[in-house]
C-alpha cells in the first residue's frame, strides 16, 4: 500500500542520516602515516667491544643495521617481532627509530661481536611530539639513552 508523501519522507530521513553521520566524521584530513620516531642511545667508555645495541619493548625488539642495509634482527629474536631499528651513527652513539611507536618503558642491552649481552638497561623514555599536529599526530623524539661499557 502506497501512501502519500511517504517517498519524501524517506528521502528526508536518508538526507538527515547523511548529514548526521558526516557530521561524526574528524573534521581533520589526516594524511598517510609516514613518519618514524627517534631515540638515541649514547655509549661511554671503552666501546671497542661493541657489535650492536638492541631496543626491547614488551616482547618487541629492535633489529640493527648500519644504515646502509637491511638490518639484521638481534640474536634470539623473533625477525617478525621488530618493529624498531637501531642504526650506529658513530663508536658512541646508536639511533633507535621506532616507527609510529612511543613505547613508555624500553629495554636497551649493548653486544659484543659473539651475542653476549655487554650492558643492559631498562629506562623510562619521555617522548615529545617534534612534527605533525595534534590532530593528526607526529613524529617523536625521546631524550638520549646514556650508559657506559667498561
Amino acid at each position: 500500500m502506497n501512501r502519500p508523501g511517504a517517498g519524501a519522507l524517506l528521502g528526508a530521513i536518508a538526507l538527515g542520516s547523511v548529514l548526521v553521520l558526516s557530521g561524526c566524521m574528524t573534521s581533520a584530513d589526516c594524511p598517510a602515516t609516514t613518519w618514524t620516531n627517534a631515540a638515541s642511545v649514547t655509549l661511554n667508555g671503552d666501546v671497542t667491544s661493541v657489535d650492536h645495541v638492541e631496543l626491547c619493548a614488551g616482547d618487541s625488539c629492535s633489529a640493527y643495521g648500519d644504515g646502509t642495509g637491511t638490518p639484521t634482527p638481534s640474536p634470539g629474536a623473533d625477525p617478525s617481532k621488530t618493529p624498531y631499528t637501531a642504526t650506529r651513527v658513530d663508536d658512541h652513539d646508536w639511533r633507535i627509530t621506532t616507527k609510529t611507536d612511543t613505547p613508555d618503558t624500553v629495554t636497551v642491552r649493548a653486544y659484543d661481536a659473539v651475542g653476549h649481552v655487554l650492558m643492559e638497561k631498562t629506562v623510562s623514555l619521555t617522548w615529545k611530539q617534534v612534527g605533525g599536529t595534534p590532530e593528526c599526530g607526529g613524529q617523536h623524539t625521546a631524550p638520549p639513552v646514556r650508559f657506559d661499557i667498561g
